[in-house]
C-alpha cells in the first residue's frame, strides 16, 4: 500500500502531461499551417499590386488618363478580397496562439517547490472562513494538521 498512492499520482500526472503536450503540439502545427497560408496570401496580393501597377500604367500610356474598368477593377476586387482573407487568417492565428498559451507548461511547473504553510482556516474576500484540508504531498491522502508523516504511505514531511 505504501507505493500504490505514489504510482497512481504519477500515472495520472503522466497522462495529463501527455494529453496537454499533444494538444500544444497540434496547436503549434495548426498555427504554422495558418502562417504559411497567410504568407502565401501576402505573396499573391503583392503580385496583384504589381499587376495593377502595370495595368494602370498601360491604361495611362494608351489614353493619357486612367479609367477604372475591366481588368483594373477585377484586380482591385481581388486585392480587396485577399486583404479580407489575410485579416481573417491573422485573427485565427491570434486565437490559436492564445489557446496554445493556456496549455504551454512553464519551467516552474516542473521544479519541486516547498509545500505552502499550513493554516486551519483561510479567509476569502474577508467574508467567509473556509476549511482547509491537509494532504500528503506524496500520495495526496488526507492527513491531520499536526502530522509530520502520512498514515497512508508512511512518508515523512516537515
Amino acid at each position: 500500500m505504501k507505493g500504490k498512492g505514489k504510482m497512481n499520482f504519477f500515472q495520472d500526472l503522466k497522462q495529463v502531461l501527455e494529453k496537454g503536450m499533444g494538444q500544444v503540439g497540434n496547436q503549434v502545427f495548426d498555427i504554422s499551417k495558418l502562417k504559411n497560408i497567410l504568407n502565401g496570401e501576402k505573396d499573391q496580393i503583392q503580385n496583384l499590386y504589381t499587376r495593377l501597377g502595370k495595368l494602370v500604367f498601360a491604361e495611362w500610356k494608351e489614353k493619357g488618363r486612367i479609367e477604372v474598368t475591366g481588368e483594373i477593377e477585377q484586380v482591385l476586387r481581388m486585392i480587396q478580397t485577399g486583404n479580407q482573407q489575410m485579416n481573417e487568417l491573422e485573427k485565427r492565428i491570434d486565437l490559436q496562439s492564445q489557446a496554445s498559451a493556456v496549455f504551454s507548461p512553464t519551467k516552474s511547473q516542473f521544479e519541486p517547490t516547498a509545500p505552502p504553510p499550513l493554516t486551519t482556516t483561510a479567509v476569502i474576500n474577508e467574508q467567509k472562513p473556509v476549511t482547509v484540508l491537509y494532504l500528503c504531498p506524496f500520495c495526496a491522502h488526507q492527513v491531520k494538521q499536526e502530522a509530520s508523516s502520512c498514515s497512508n504511505c508512511q512518508a515523512r514531511f516537515y
